[in-house]
């Protein structure tokens, strides 16, 4: 079967398989005392600049609205849990 590609706008042409070639070659390299709590959420929320940003929206059917969770907020959970 002949590979198939794909056009993206002015993009090159983009093999069909390219996809499922990068998902399989694809590795994550953490070091072995990475935290993703640190990472993610507390480097934020000790800067009081980004603290009371918004990090995530939580939006469902039957929420009468949206729920916005700040980086200080989302920290403060993280540390309960921990």
């Amino acid at each position: 079967m002949a590979s198939q590609t794909r056009r993206v706008q002015d993009s090159p042409p983009v093999p069909a398989d390219a996809y499922a070639a990068l998902y399989h070659a694809f590795r994550w390299h953490v070091p072995p005392r990475f935290n993703i709590a640190h990472a993610g959420v507390r480097r934020w929320a000790v800067k009081k600049a980004t603290a009371a940003a918004v990090a995530i929206i939580e939006d469902r059917p039957g929420r009468p609205r949206p729920r916005r969770y700040t980086y200080g907020e989302l920290a403060d959970e993280a540390n309960r849990l921990s």
